[in-house]
């Protein structure tokens, strides 16, 4: 899933436990969450390298580029036969307008990171602070 997430520790001493036990665990800090941290100290907010982000990706620019090969070489496939006059099947012509909006979309995404499934933990004591709050009102994290 990715994305920012705050980790609340399972053998925390009896004096700092603040939330009941199943609370403890990895929670991930939802758009609410992420908004009232800001509002509360924006030093808190965790700064990510670009290449921290482009590491957890799962596909590297030789993955996308296989994928949009593979689409053009159909749409390529498909234009040919057209030129020649020879017909295309109706699977055919539903294939070529998803590789048409594929190719597109992978254009558009390329610097996008990919199945990105390990959050960024972040460590704050105004964030476990939210964090009991948030338990009290059910809102701004979420499992």
């Amino acid at each position: 899933m990715g994305g920012l997430a705050l980790d609340i520790p399972r053998d925390l001493p009896e004096s700092e436990q603040f939330v009941p036990d199943g609370a403890c665990g990895t929670w991930f800090i939802t758009r609410d969450g992420l908004i009232n941290l800001l509002k509360m100290d924006k030093d808190q907010m965790p700064s990510l390298a670009e290449e921290e982000i482009k590491s957890k990706s799962k596909a590297n620019g030789l993955a996308k580029a296989l994928v949009c090969a593979q689409a053009l070489w159909f749409l390529a496939e498909c234009v040919t036969r057209l030129a020649q006059r020879v017909p295309i099947s109706l699977l055919e012509l539903n294939t070529f307008g998803h590789a048409v909006c594929a190719l597109f979309i992978y254009l558009l995404w390329w610097e996008k990171p990919f199945e990105v499934d390990i959050p960024t933990e972040v460590h704050s004591q105004v964030l476990l602070d939210m964090f009991a709050l948030a338990r009290i009102n059910r809102k701004g994290f979420g499992e």
